[in-house]
């Protein structure tokens, strides 16, 4: 079973403050991107481009979606409301945090074949 701490570990390099102590269930939840499909109970990873930011979605995330958490960048945190700060995860970038993610869970479940679609 994947817990926290294998979070902690594969965040380790990507991580600015601690997992937050208060993380209660024993496994992590879902992680989703898109505040549009994100489900109740879910965390929220918001992932930034060219032309969208995806922090701008965190408040929507635990406001009208009941995420239970979400990652964030340094950057934004300072501009989040004191409510939620405490139900985040601070890291350097998102998307690094995300791969780190995705990495760690392959390597977890490395006895599981893959297969990967690819297309423009």
């Amino acid at each position: 079973m994947i817990t926290w701490n294998h979070y902690q570990l594969w965040l380790k390099d990507q991580l600015l403050m601690p997992l937050p102590r208060h993380l209660t269930c024993v496994q992590p939840p879902d992680i989703q991107t898109d505040t549009r499909t994100l489900a109740p109970k879910s965390w929220f990873l918001p992932l930034s481009g060219k032309n969208y930011n995806g922090h701008q979605y965190i408040q929507l995330a635990f406001s009208q979606k009941y995420a239970l958490g979400a990652f964030c960048n340094s950057s934004y945190f300072a501009c989040m409301p004191p409510n939620i700060r405490q139900n985040m995860i601070v890291v350097k970038d998102t998307l690094a945090a995300y791969q780190a993610i995705a990495s760690g869970l392959r390597q977890f479940y490395s006895h599981i074949q893959t297969i990967s679609l690819t297309g423009s």
